[in-house]
């Protein structure tokens, strides 16, 4: 290589060194609010700040691990829980919720083969490995099982279908997962993203004791 050329690599080097310190300041700078903005423009500003994702991460393991118990109680015991349920109806037929007449129970020796997809994919959302496809597989899947029959109404069974929902759009593997594992994905996300679940589950519980306190009044 010739003095040139060498000047050339040199340069260029240098010049993709001072571009990727530009990049790295860009990305470190914040962006000021203007003091007399309104009070709704500070608040979004200060919902799209980013905080730790950590507390994203606790709730896929404990939500996944709640989950994977929930599908364990239909497989144990040759799924008599799941038998008793869904497979001994005195009247012979299935309540349906409106407009999903068309979802049935599925052939008994099939049964058991998709509870068996389910845990994992529960798994998969406890571990963090495949996240987003583990969600999606088990949202369709939880959801699938609470359309059965209307007659099994469950409160806390139509939260973990809009829960399943939610997971899906979530980043709850950027912290304590297989998936991040190498810190490839960074550990921060919008406050915004992390309100969602307080505010989920807050709007669930307001609700559940008016249901509750007006079925007591009644």
């Amino acid at each position: 290589m010739t003095v040139v050329q060498r000047k050339k690599s040199d340069h260029r080097s240098s010049s993709k060194e001072e571009t990727r310190d530009i990049d790295d300041n860009e990305k470190k700078k914040q962006v000021v609010l203007d003091p007399n903005a309104s009070f709704l423009s500070k608040w979004i500003h200060w919902m799209w700040l980013e905080e730790d994702a950590s507390y994203l991460g606790v709730f896929r393991i404990f939500w996944g691990l709640i989950m994977a118990l929930e599908i364990w109680v239909h497989l144990s015991n040759g799924m008599e829980y799941t038998v008793r349920l869904y497979y001994s109806s005195k009247y012979g037929f299935h309540a349906k919720y409106w407009p999903f007449h068309w979802v049935n129970v599925p052939p008994y020796p099939l049964v058991e083969s998709f509870l068996i997809i389910l845990l994992v994919s529960a798994l998969g959302v406890t571990l963090g490995i495949k996240y987003r496809a583990s969600s999606i597989v088990f949202f369709f899947g939880i959801s699938y099982i609470f359309l059965w029959d209307t007659a099994h109404y469950l409160n806390h069974m139509y939260l973990v279908s809009v829960m399943a929902l939610l997971m899906i759009f979530l980043p709850c593997d950027r912290a304590y997962s297989i998936a991040n594992r190498n810190g490839t994905m960074k550990r921060t996300v919008p406050k915004y993203e992390e309100r969602i679940l307080f505010f989920k589950i807050l709007i669930f519980d307001i609700f559940n004791l008016y249901s509750v306190g007006f079925t007591c009044c009644s």
